[in-house]
């Protein structure tokens, strides 16, 4: 997290300002005759100040607030401030002029590719020491247990986000999760393939209908029933024996 530089109590009058200010909190100051022309506001806070005479004019704003702050005879001409970035303030002979409406944040200005990336794949490596336990823990405590397990501490693990007062505890949460939950997913594929084996559905589905077919054709001459029966029984060897390295 970015240090944040306090202003506490300072003037400024007769300026210009058309760059970035980020992560900046002001409190106490005075504007007077102040022009914010063309820039962008990026977490910063403005607390107990007074702007007079001031311009404000194509400004984008993220996480920016004026909280009991004063305006007096201020323009503010094609901004993103909406109504909930004022709180508590007071506004005297001021002018707002084409106001931008809907989200105007982008990538650029408070996102970071790299804290993505590196957020998702902390989530993910979070699950390699959830298959090490599962695989040798499997055999011993039983699929059931573990996938009961499993579930009830995912369950306990999702109220600590209440407890979460930072973003790395929030990545640790996340983490725990992550590696609770995957045993059991792991706990059930391995329930689901032994309650449904595969090589006892579709093969043995086929099989009965060949016979369907073969008692649908015995009002034909016994020869067209051989080799009806034989094409199947040659299909569904054929199917087997390419479903046999599959395994």
């Amino acid at each position: 997290m970015l240090p944040i530089e306090k202003i506490e109590r300072e003037k400024f009058s007769n300026f210009s300002v058309n760059f970035t200010m980020a992560n900046q909190l002001h409190t106490g100051a005075e504007y007077d005759n102040g022009r914010f022309l063309g820039m962008k506001f990026k977490s910063v806070t403005f607390k107990d100040s007074l702007f007079k005479a001031c311009l404000f004019e194509d400004v984008t704003s993220v996480n920016t607030y004026f909280k009991n702050c004063t305006f007096i005879d201020t323009v503010f001409d094609n901004t993103d401030f909406e109504p909930y970035k004022f709180t508590d303030s007071e506004f005297q002979n001021c002018s707002f002029f084409h106001n931008k409406t809907g989200c105007q944040i982008t990538f650029d200005d408070d996102y970071s590719a790299y804290w993505i990336y590196f957020v998702n794949f902390l989530g993910t490596l979070a699950v390699l020491p959830g298959n090490i336990v599962s695989a040798l823990l499997m055999d011993r405590i039983g699929r059931l247990t573990m996938l009961g397990g499993s579930m009830v501490l995912s369950g306990i693990s999702c109220f600590f986000l209440w407890l979460g007062s930072s973003e790395s505890m929030m990545v640790g949460v996340l983490c725990l999760y992550n590696g609770l939950t995957i045993s059991a997913w792991n706990s059930l594929d391995v329930i689901t393939v032994e309650l449904y084996p595969t090589d006892r559905s579709f093969f043995e589905n086929l099989k009965l209908l060949e016979k369907v077919l073969l008692n649908k054709r015995g009002v034909q001459p016994h020869g067209i029933s051989v080799e009806v029966g034989e094409v199947v029984d040659d299909g569904v060897i054929l199917l087997k024996s390419s479903a046999v390295p599959s395994r």
